[in-house]
């Protein structure tokens, strides 16, 4: 079994230095399914084939005995936040008016 703690340490030791690789918008811990362990999720925008990247800006597949899984998620917005945000005071517009 994975030591959370050492993982939380991983994160913390390597998390500027992922975020200085292109694309990189996010770097998390979560369960990897197939694998079955705690991992490093680092976000990207798109995906670049690491034969296309000069050796410094490739994402290694593991950090200190940590699995690192690359994940396409495009460009991250506020507007899902935004939206509930503004949802919520509508809500609160319509009790205030009751």
């Amino acid at each position: 079994m994975e030591n959370a703690d050492h993982v939380h340490q991983v994160k913390a030791r390597h998390e500027a230095e992922l975020f200085r690789k292109p694309n990189v918008v996010c770097v998390a811990i979560g369960r990897h399914r197939r694998r079955d362990c705690l991992a490093l999720f680092v976000c990207v925008t798109h995906k670049v084939a690491p034969e296309e990247l000069p050796p410094q800006d490739r994402i290694p597949a593991e950090l200190e005995g940590v699995t690192v899984h690359v994940k396409a998620i495009g460009e991250p917005t506020a507007l899902s936040i935004t939206s509930r945000i503004l949802e919520n005071q509508h809500e609160s517009e319509d009790i205030e008016r009751s």
